[in-house]
């Protein structure tokens, strides 16, 4: 039986209690302060969600990484052998507070993560959604809200699509990390509503996946142009998202999702 853990209590770490919880899958939660300092989220998650010290911790089959970028090493130096762990990278190298992706050379976030796990696999995931978004309620009437993961090892991306499935999510694996097109730095990657696809006429396939598009509202000239300026369309299993190397406003963060059967059209 895999087992999960949730390292970091802070804001996504608490959203990923709460839908842990929701969805009756167990998992241990932990962070560097201890276990009585977890005790605000084990009252209310704490038939699912126990907390445990990190070393403990740390043994499970997957760890979610829902700490602060510059926090991973000192995670990762607990341990010199990571093998046969999967480790899903939930950080975002971002500085605070101009919220702008951090300068690392050209590398992804992801890849510097990686090599701090020697023998793990890494899968990104859990990272485009602010926590109040993912903590909420993922089924709708409508269908379900859309979680991206990417990774370079297929085995460990299925084992984490199959986690994000049973939280109540629809996964959509981007791929390889190269191949997904920087999911490490969000403010670039635009949320567009539905009714904005005529305006930036993207292809009809693009629109016929998006579901019934409405006249935009909004949408000024120079917006469609800096979308337009790089816009490029992924189809994806469960979701189809539009990544631009400029956003409307350099404070988005998520990626868009736009409706198939069976999943919601939502927006951040």
């Amino acid at each position: 039986m895999t087992t999960y853990a949730i390292i970091g209590s802070g804001a996504i770490g608490s959203a990923l209690a709460e839908r842990f919880h929701a969805a009756g899958v167990d998992a241990v939660i932990a962070n560097t302060r201890g276990p009585a300092s977890l005790q605000p989220i084990t009252d209310r998650f704490g038939s699912a969600v126990n907390a445990v010290e990190l070393e403990q911790a740390l043994r499970s089959d997957v760890l979610i990484l829902a700490v602060p970028y510059d926090a991973v090493p000192e995670i990762a130096e607990r341990k010199a052998d990571w093998n046969g762990r999967t480790i899903v990278d939930a950080t975002n190298a971002i500085d605070f507070p101009a919220f702008k992706p951090r300068d690392l050379g050209g590398r992804l976030s992801s890849e510097i993560v990686a090599d701090l796990f020697p023998g793990a696999q890494l899968v990104k995931a859990f990272n485009t959604l602010p926590a109040a978004v993912l903590a909420a309620e993922p089924v709708k009437a409508s269908g379900k809200r859309v979680l991206f993961l990417s990774g370079n090892y297929p085995e460990a991306s299925k084992k984490v699509a199959d986690l994000i499935a049973r939280l109540g999510f629809a996964p959509s694996d981007l791929g390889s990390f190269k191949a997904s097109r920087r999911p490490d730095r969000p403010s670039r990657l635009c949320p567009i509503r539905s009714g904005q696809l005529q305006s930036l006429r993207l292809s009809s396939a693009f629109r016929s996946a998006a579901g019934r598009a409405q006249p935009s509202e909004g949408l000024t000239e120079r917006r469609k142009n800096r979308l337009l300026g790089g816009v490029r369309e992924r189809k994806l299993p469960h979701a189809v998202a539009v990544l631009a190397p400029h956003c409307p406003s350099e404070r988005t963060f998520g990626f868009a999702r736009f409706h198939r059967p069976g999943v919601e059209n939502i927006s951040i």
